[in-house]
């Protein structure tokens, strides 16, 4: 049997292209099937899913959502997001999921430029909602998760339970347009500029979690756990979203912790999982116990998959795997289920061409390092563009290749090798960091004149955040002192650990910072280092 057999690509294969039309279907055919189960909370049926999001989608009616409008939705890892997610889809209108750590200045651009008519917010988030909103934002409703304290600070504000507490839309009201429309924006953590909201469609959405089926394998008897943010394209569509169409049930935690993961994962019955940047280390670092094989796991997706990888495999008596994948395009490169490539991110997947370019765009040869260019084979694969920001998406798509400002080698067989980031960009925590967006941060505090954010290797085989300051002549402030100005404003993942004040920076001859230069020095003996910290748990 071919990948292509295996993998049904496009509108011919058997899977509805409208991601509430995958969930219509399940609740016709299996309405009593577990769906989703939430750690600490409850199990959730097909047909309670699609009942209650026709219910928020009777909501949105109400207050004059059409086709097209945003929904932002500022959740943790809940049912309610799941509501929110299906329920705007049925109205043709398009959910903005945000990361839960954003707050300010960043979260107030954002909201700027999405101009939501609705907001779906958990009780503790609101706080740093409310002062994030622009003074003319058009929100239409509110609608509170968890509670109804902020109901004074915004008059449109209702509980989730009044919101949802109508007549299911009905099923002549679904919107069925093509697959084509606009689903989702998820906003990416940014490069060498401003966070940029990809526009998925709803066939990049379905084509996405088909790959992830064709990676994994999923079958009926399988249940997909995740710790990730469904905020994150990876925990809604290879663990959701897959499941929903491999009619298999998926378990959402509310976070990775290393002392619960295994027994969790036992707990529920998990068979297939992901683990994501520094999980793996993490893991492999703690001291060995029954519980690190006490469970029916057969599969883990990792990203990327460690040197150690086969030594962590018979530790935790499963498989590992690895595909590539970037919010903006999808997953370009995966290992086939059943098939074995250690070290590898994969070979393309069916619905994409890759190829590795030089700086000119000129192909590289086997063996060679280049930047993974890729373009799709059948249309609505990749994204609809960046919202809003035109000359990015042209920027992207040089030469009709769409940049994934990522290094790799391919070998003479077709699999392909991740290298390192073109971009100027860290990864902590899980999370993408922008290093302009913690330079912009640092230039907010009076004493600061300019400053260069770059990555430093981290223990945790992902980066520590170094940021390079220089002072304005006469200003005082200390590293600790920079430090939590930008704890006031940085999600905690953005939070630099490393601060050196320095009198000047590096700079080339027409001016620009040479982060090379500082990159190569790294943490020296004038270092100012915070120290490792946790990540901030998710709110409720």
């Amino acid at each position: 049997m071919t990948r292509d057999e295996v993998y049904r690509v496009g509108p011919a294969g058997s899977n509805p292209r409208l991601v509430h039309e995958a969930l219509e279907q399940a609740a016709e055919t299996r309405p009593d099937a577990t769906l989703v189960t939430f750690v600490g909370d409850a199990s959730y049926t097909c047909q309670d899913l699609w009942e209650e999001s026709r219910r928020f989608a009777a909501g949105l009616v109400e207050v004059g959502i059409e086709p097209g409008d945003r929904v932002a939705i500022l959740l943790p890892n809940c049912f309610a997001f799941l509501v929110a997610w299906f329920g705007t889809a049925q109205l043709g209108a398009v959910t903005a999921p945000l990361n839960t750590a954003l707050k300010g200045e960043m979260l107030g651009r954002i909201l700027s430029e999405l101009e939501p008519k609705v907001v779906v917010v958990h009780q503790v988030l609101a706080e740093n909602l409310i002062p994030a909103l622009p003074a003319s934002s058009g929100v239409a409703r509110l609608v509170l998760v968890g509670g109804s304290g902020a109901a004074t600070l915004l008059g449109a504000a209702v509980t989730m339970e009044d919101h949802c507490a109508v007549d299911p839309l009905p099923g002549h009201a679904v919107w069925r347009g093509p697959s084509s429309e606009l689903l989702t924006i998820l906003y990416t953590s940014g490069t060498t500029g401003p966070s940029k909201g990809v526009m998925q469609s709803h066939e990049m959405a379905t084509t996405a979690t088909e790959i992830a089926q064709w990676v994994t394998g999923y079958t009926a008897d399988d249940v997909a756990y995740t710790t990730l943010p469904l905020f994150h394209a990876n925990a809604m569509f290879l663990t959701l979203h897959g499941a929903l169409l491999a009619g298999c049930s998926s378990v959402v935690s509310a976070r990775f912790s290393a002392s619960t993961f295994w027994p969790e994962a036992a707990e529920y019955g998990a068979t297939v999982i992901s683990l994501m940047g520094s999980m793996v280390p993490i893991l492999w670092h703690r001291p060995s116990s029954e519980a690190d094989h006490a469970h029916r796991i057969r599969l883990a997706v990792m990203a990327p998959t460690p040197s150690y990888i086969e030594e962590f495999e018979r530790r935790f008596r499963l498989r590992g795997t690895e595909m590539y994948g970037l919010t903006d395009v999808g997953i370009p490169l995966g290992i086939p289920a059943g098939e074995r490539r250690p070290g590898s991110c994969g070979r393309p997947t069916p619905p994409w061409e890759c190829a590795l370019v030089d700086e000119e765009d000129r192909p590289v040869g086997p063996g060679e390092v280049g930047e993974l260019v890729l373009r799709p084979r059948r249309p609505g694969v990749c994204s609809l563009g960046y919202w809003r920001a035109p000359e990015a998406t042209v920027a992207a798509t040089a030469n009709l290749w769409f940049h994934t400002g990522d290094r790799l080698r391919a070998d003479d067989e077709g699999w392909y090798y991740f290298v390192d980031r073109v971009k100027d960009a860290m990864r902590r925590s899980g999370e993408n960091v922008s290093a302009f967006e913690v330079e912009q941060a640092l230039l907010t505090h009076p004493a600061v004149e300019e400053v260069a954010a770059f990555a430093v290797p981290s223990e945790l085989a992902e980066d520590d955040v170094m940021v390079a300051v220089v002072l304005r002549s006469g200003a005082q402030a200390s590293a600790a002192e920079l430090r939590a100005h930008c704890e006031a404003t940085l999600p905690y993942f953005a939070v630099p650990r490393f601060l050196d004040i320095r009198a000047g920076l590096p700079r080339t001859a027409t001016q620009k910072v040479q982060k090379s230069i500082l990159r190569s020095e790294g943490v020296t003996a004038s270092t100012w280092d915070a120290g490792r910290t946790r990540s901030k748990p998710d709110p409720a």
